[in-house]
């Protein structure tokens, strides 16, 4: 593998240096490695924004739907109505519209849930809110038991019996999402709850726009064909401001600060 110039990662570090407040840092989420996948190590709270601590629980989403609600039926945008007819908008895949998880983040298949119930597993108690473990060797993620949202009426069920469920990105047809159940019987990926029900989310790394800064070749300019953030990822546009990437058509890199 080609390695990244030294330069560039002076680039990185400066960046990460510039970037270094208590709220970036608070909700940086570099996520573990748990087989092929990289899982996010809190479940989502507001729209585009993860919980605090591994065990908090978040708010909860309807399938397919971009509003979050709290357990005492407040809506993330402060004016949504409890949609007790929701079929999650006729679709059998989450629409990319309605991607709740920050960014460079994306809900999980059914595949990729079903991946994650493969791995050790362990039902631990973590500053007092039971939940369960997942591990691959030495890299572990918590999910916590949050309960759900009833369908129908938005009434929240706190995790009676120790159940809890945690959205997939599709359906085993329409309106039919799969999700991730967990309880003290067992865990399982299932596919008969409705769209309307409200629950957890836990995001999984977006790996398809992503670039490895280490397997970029510096050479002479050329043509631009990208723009990246420090953490490799592609950017729709050129930013307005800040410290970002440019990637040349023959593999070189340039830095570029904006104010």
């Amino acid at each position: 593998m080609l390695k990244i110039s030294p330069k560039l990662r002076k680039v990185i570090a400066i960046a990460i240096c510039l970037a270094g407040s208590a709220t970036i840092i608070a909700q940086e989420e570099i996520g573990v490695k748990i087989g092929d996948l990289t899982w996010a190590t809190r479940n989502v709270d507001m729209p585009g924004k993860f919980v605090d601590n591994p065990e908090d629980m978040g708010m909860f989403y309807q399938w397919n739907n971009k509003v979050g609600w709290t357990t005492t039926g407040v809506p993330s945008d402060g004016i949504g109505i409890w949609d007790n007819k929701w079929n999650g908008n006729g679709v059998e895949t989450w629409e990319e519209t309605n991607n709740v998880c920050p960014t460079g983040w994306r809900i999980p298949t059914n595949e990729e849930l079903t991946s994650l119930v493969e791995f050790e597993i362990e039902w631990i108690v973590k500053n007092g809110v039971s939940g369960c473990t997942f591990s691959d060797n030495d890299n572990t993620i918590f999910l916590p038991v949050t309960g759900d949202l009833f369908a129908g009426n938005g009434n929240f069920l706190g995790g009676i019996g120790g159940y809890s469920f945690y959205w997939g990105s599709t359906t085993k047809k329409t309106d039919s999402p799969y999700y991730l159940e967990m309880s003290t019987k067992g865990l399982y990926v299932r596919a008969y709850k409705s769209s309307t029900s409200g629950h957890s989310i836990r995001c999984v790394k977006d790996e398809s726009n992503t670039t490895n800064l280490d397997d970029i070749v510096l050479s002479e300019k050329s043509e631009i064909v990208g723009f990246y953030n420090i953490m490799g990822q592609k950017l729709p546009e050129e930013p307005k401001s800040g410290l970002y990437i440019i990637l040349y058509s023959n593999g070189q890199t340039e830095k570029r600060i904006k104010k």
